[in-house]
């Protein structure tokens, strides 16, 4: 009978809203490489560059936030953020990053972030947390200049559906 077929259709869906994830982007990749390869890869030569002399504590740092990364498969997410700052600064759009994301030596690395993260005592944790539920906030500013050529090249690039501008305003 139709009913008992409808309701056994209902029994077997187990779907909850806690099912939903977004997707990112995908970044551009060389052949053959996955997005944490390349991520790894990104990172060991900045190593070179901002640590020449890496220590033990460097190298301890950069695996243990490479591996957080991993744990939570966001190698995809930095890589598209080392993209969009990447074109924005080819083209002379000056930005700047604030909060928890200079604690990143990873990033540090990527040459996304000028200020050394082990220099000053920062802790990754408070930029990328695998107890925390939400996704890490990478607090970036665009020239007011820049900004609209910005949001226009991610528009293009990765498409109108994965695209959204926030900003506030503060008042004294």
């Amino acid at each position: 009978d139709p009913v008992r077929a409808t309701l056994a259709i209902a029994e077997r869906c187990a779907f909850t809203l806690h099912d939903l994830r977004y997707e990112f982007p995908r970044p551009r990749l060389p052949n053959g490489e996955s997005a944490l390869s390349f991520l790894t890869r990104l990172v060991h030569a900045g190593k070179v560059v901002f640590y020449p002399d890496a220590s033990d504590e460097v190298e301890a740092r950069l695996a243990h936030e490479l591996d957080i990364v991993d744990q939570l498969g966001l190698a995809g997410y930095l890589l598209v953020f080392k993209e969009i700052v990447d074109w924005s600064q080819s083209q002379g759009i000056l930005v700047s990053m604030r909060g928890s994301a200079p604690a990143s030596a990873m990033l540090h690395c990527m040459g996304l972030c000028p200020i050394d993260p082990l220099e000053h005592g920062l802790l990754f944790e408070r930029f990328l947390n695998p107890g925390r539920k939400s996704m890490p906030d990478i607090d970036t500013d665009f020239s007011v200049g820049g900004r609209d050529r910005v949001v226009a090249y991610v528009t293009q690039k990765y498409g109108g559906d994965a695209v959204a501008r926030i900003g506030t305003f503060g008042k004294l």
